[in-house]
């Protein structure tokens, strides 16, 4: 593609006065009028956008300040401390409700042990009462043996004997339930004893954990909002100096339409060419080195402004995004509940336990009271025999020592059950102080998740909508930051190419200074200047004819006068 600012510094000064090498200047000069509105109107929008930015850190500040003012973390941290405590007296009454249900499977084996003896017993019981049966029925028993009821003797024995059996089945029937349930009820507590544990010492402490570096990082960002907003005025100063560089992008633009004003006149003042051409050169070159100078200001500002922002971001409005503060907590209080809700059940269970194991003691107790009798009734038994026996003299001596085994065994069982009654009093004593701990830590487990867990989660949940919120506008930023990237670079190429059309008219620059005359085309050109220097340059160019008098500046209307200055920075952006 032709590059005509290239072939233009290949041609001679005398080919310069017309033909095609003015027409490319204009030609350029124009675009670059075109091009000036353009990229300065795109950085405009840009820059103020970058300060809008700037702006909204202040909003991510206030929604941490407000949660400081109100005291939400304080409080949320006041509702964990309590859900910390109600969890470890949870955890306390399980594992000791763990500890009396090993001494109770502990006692449990130790009745079992007497409740075998005890059927040794009644098996060697039953043995005796058929060998008196058998021998009763060998025994002859005539008128002269009046009162020897024998037959009631092995009838007595008999029904007492059973009595015992049924007494001892109910018994070993109850207590095998007892195991069974129990050993249930272990494993339900040991689980529940571990989960309670490992929630402590897991969830439980990292959700502590979390709101207490959550709430130092507030009281830290509370503490540094003076440097963030010593900051934030610094980057005021800065942005107020970029935008205050783009002005040159207006005033460039006017002066550009100058010099395309002296161009397009040109070719109707042959006779002040040669000036006309030394004064575009000049204010072109003049205006080339101002908007160079502009754009690096524009450039640092802009950059220290966007670095300001990203390092506000880095250093404090970022940190609670880089914690993922909100959804650690979230997710630390969804296992916890997740693990209430189990620990619920599993209470639930043990309750049924503790229902179960109260009825289970209560017909224990009856099956005792029948116990406690048994011996005082097979003694009587034992006695009537004897006196029965005695009388039949010789004949009876087999069944009086039939009696007394008996008696023996009968003694020997009534040995047994003050122990088994006793070992059933502790266990029963063991079992109310479970179920009393079973039903506090149910009451507690059910309370948990409408109380600590709710208002947990309620704080939780406030501090997510607020941790959202500050996002969004920190997103906000940084997405206006990610599409502000980039936007000095048009600026920077503009100033490049402002210099490459200045260099064209580098012929004309060394130039001597030229006479103009009045009313002439240089005179004309001089009234229509709006900034002084451009109006020292052309006097510098172009020197008033001989004998006349300097026209003066035109007087501009109410109109035509600058707006007055705004303490906006922004509000210097006109075009």
């Amino acid at each position: 593609m032709k590059d005509f600012w290239t072939d233009l510094q290949s041609q001679p000064a005398s080919s310069m006065l017309g033909g095609k090498v003015p027409a490319d200047r204009e030609r350029a000069v124009h675009d670059l009028c075109r091009k000036t509105e353009e990229v300065f109107l795109a950085a405009g929008d840009h820059l103020v956008a970058t300060s809008g930015a700037l702006g909204q850190t202040r909003n991510v500040l206030a929604v941490f300040d407000e949660m400081n003012t109100k005291g939400t973390l304080a409080e949320l941290r006041r509702h964990g401390q309590f859900h910390d405590s109600e969890m470890r007296s949870l955890s306390d009454e399980v594992l000791k409700a763990l500890e009396i249900l090993s001494a109770l499977m502990d006692r449990a084996r130790g009745v079992d042990g007497q409740v075998r003896e005890l059927r040794d017993i009644l098996k060697m019981m039953n043995i005796v009462v058929l060998n008196a049966r058998i021998t009763v029925a060998a025994i002859t028993v005539g008128p002269e043996d009046s009162g020897s009821n024998l037959t009631g003797f092995t009838e007595d024995a008999t029904r007492l004997v059973a009595e015992l059996g049924t007494i001892l089945s109910g018994l070993d029937e109850a207590m095998q339930r007892i195991k069974t349930t129990s050993a249930d009820a272990l494993t339900r507590a040991r689980f529940l004893g571990d989960l309670l544990t490992s929630s402590l010492a897991g969830p439980v402490a990292a959700l502590n954990s979390e709101l207490a570096s959550f709430e130092e990082h507030i009281k830290t960002l509370g503490s540094a909002s003076a440097e963030v907003a010593e900051r934030s005025k610094s980057l005021m100063a800065a942005s107020a100096t970029a935008v205050s560089g783009l002005q040159i992008g207006d005033n460039t633009r006017q002066r550009l339409e100058h010099v395309m004003f002296i161009l397009e006149r040109l070719p109707g003042a042959w006779d002040e060419a040669e000036a006309l051409e030394v004064l575009a050169a000049h204010q072109i070159q003049d205006i080339a080195k101002l908007h160079v100078e502009a754009v690096e200001d524009i450039r640092d500002g802009s950059r220290i402004l966007q670095d300001g922002i990203l390092t506000l971001l880095r250093d404090h409005l970022m940190i609670f995004e880089q914690r993922n503060g909100s959804r650690k907590l979230k997710s630390g209080l969804e296992e916890i509940e997740d693990r209430i809700a189990q620990t619920v059940k599993t209470q639930d269970l043990l309750m049924e336990f503790a229902q179960t194991l109260s009825k289970e003691f209560e017909a224990l107790t009856q099956v005792i009271a029948a116990g406690e009798s048994f011996e005082a009734r097979m003694r009587m038994i034992g006695i009537n025999a004897v006196i029965a026996c005695a009388r039949l003299g010789r004949r009876g001596l087999a069944l009086r020592e039939i009696a007394g085994q008996l008696q023996q065994l009968a003694r020997d069982a009534s040995d047994r059950l003050p122990v088994v009654k006793s070992e059933l009093t502790e266990m029963m004593d063991l079992a109310s102080d479970t179920i009393r701990l079973l039903e506090t830590a149910n009451e507690r487990a059910n309370a948990l998740p409408e109380g600590a867990v709710r208002q947990l989660s309620d704080g939780v949940r406030e501090i997510g909508g607020e941790a959202a919120r500050s996002a969004e506008i920190v997103a906000t930023i940084r997405a206006t930051l990610d599409e502000s990237r980039g936007w000095l670079a048009p600026v920077t190429d503009h100033a490049h190419l402002i210099e490459k059309t200045a260099r064209m008219f580098n012929t004309w620059h060394e130039q001597e200074t030229f006479t103009g005359k009045v009313d002439g085309i240089a005179d004309e050109v001089f009234q229509i200047y709006t900034m002084e220097r451009e109006r020292d340059i052309h006097r510098k160019v172009i020197k008033p004819a001989e004998n006349a008098v300097e026209p003066e500046a035109p007087v501009m209307t109410e109109a035509e006068a600058p707006a007055p200055s705004s303490d906006d920075p922004l509000d210097d952006i006109f075009f």
